[in-house]
């Protein structure tokens, strides 16, 4: 199986478009063409599909799935792939240390008689994404 993951550049998908036919042919820039072979399949993962074409469209079996339905977990995950490399050694140490005090400061937010503002646990997990992300900016190459 071979993951696309992000957003969807229409310059690529509409190449893609005789990969996802039933001769599965991948024509490159170079005119040489790459077969897939009949166990081979593509997963196209992404926010929207607003830089697609009704052919691309057509030519997918579309699974929808609601963030808010996502585990955190899965998130957090897919955020920690995204560290600079100067971090990667420490991925598994930074996974240890959220895992271990998030809920806990999940479960003091969330309780009603802090909360001034209704918000949900997807919520605060962005915006500490989006926070540690911003401490660690200088460090994206």
């Amino acid at each position: 199986m071979i993951t696309f993951d992000g957003s969807i550049e229409p310059d690529w998908v509409e190449n893609m478009n005789s990969v996802l036919d039933d001769n599965k042919r991948l024509t490159l820039i170079t005119g040489e063409s790459i077969y897939l072979t009949p166990q081979m399949g593509l997963i196209l993962e992404t926010a929207d599909l607003a830089d697609t074409s009704p052919a691309t469209i057509s030519r997918c079996a579309i699974v929808y799935v609601k963030s808010k339905s996502l585990p955190m977990k899965a998130k957090f995950n897919k955020w920690l792939r995204t560290l600079p490399s100067v971090l990667k050694d420490q991925t598994e140490r930074i996974d240890v240390f959220v895992n271990f005090f998030m809920s806990e400061i999940f479960e003091k937010f969330m309780r009603k008689d802090f909360m001034i503002y209704p918000i949900t646990k997807q919520w605060m997990l962005g915006n500490f994404i989006k926070v540690f992300s911003s401490l660690i900016f200088d460090y994206h190459s």
